[in-house]
């Protein structure tokens, strides 16, 4: 085990991180398979018209902006968008002045998105698992660690902007 310069002891994995359980796209992409592999053994049908398939291009790339928008954010403040990395400030501008959790949301919207667009129940309800396990599993972990990396700061920034929207 190793210090670095601010006496972190460090080995396989940094100290200053969130300690998240996984990562996010690893989450909803295990549900995505999940879903259709659900939807493979017992078909299902949400509705069929043209609404659906408007909704299943619409609601993926609303998401596929919000990832980018918070993905972008992450680069211009100086963080890196893997929870497993530290982070160097707290995000309070560009999208995070209107929510604390822009590529989750983008991530939910995408698979939400994905469901509408095959038309499956069973992808859509994936939605409902992958939220909780992202919310309880990274987030409350992301914001404990925010919370006691920068006090606060990051308080005031919590208590300023919606955890969703």
């Amino acid at each position: 085990m190793t210090s670095d310069q601010n006496g972190d002891q460090r080995g396989d994995q940094p100290t200053d991180s969130p300690g998240v359980i996984a990562l996010p796209p690893v989450i909803f992409v295990t549900a995505l398979v999940v879903g259709f592999a659900v939807e493979w053994l017992s078909p299902s049908m949400i509705i069929d018209s043209g609404s659906r398939i408007a909704a299943g291009i619409v609601v993926p790339l609303g998401g596929i902006v919000m990832i980018a928008l918070g993905i972008l954010q992450h680069r211009r403040s100086g963080n890196d968008p893997d929870p497993r990395n530290p982070d160097v400030t707290v995000m309070t501008s560009g999208i995070y002045q209107r929510t604390r959790n822009p590529i989750y949301i983008g991530y939910i919207l995408v698979l939400a998105g994905i469901g509408l667009a095959a038309n499956s129940m069973w992808v859509l309800v994936t939605v409902i698992p992958a939220y909780f396990v992202v919310r309880w599993g990274v987030i409350a972990r992301e914001e404990a660690y925010l919370e006691a990396k920068f006090g606060q700061t990051y308080m005031d920034y919590k208590s300023s902007v919606r955890r969703w929207f």
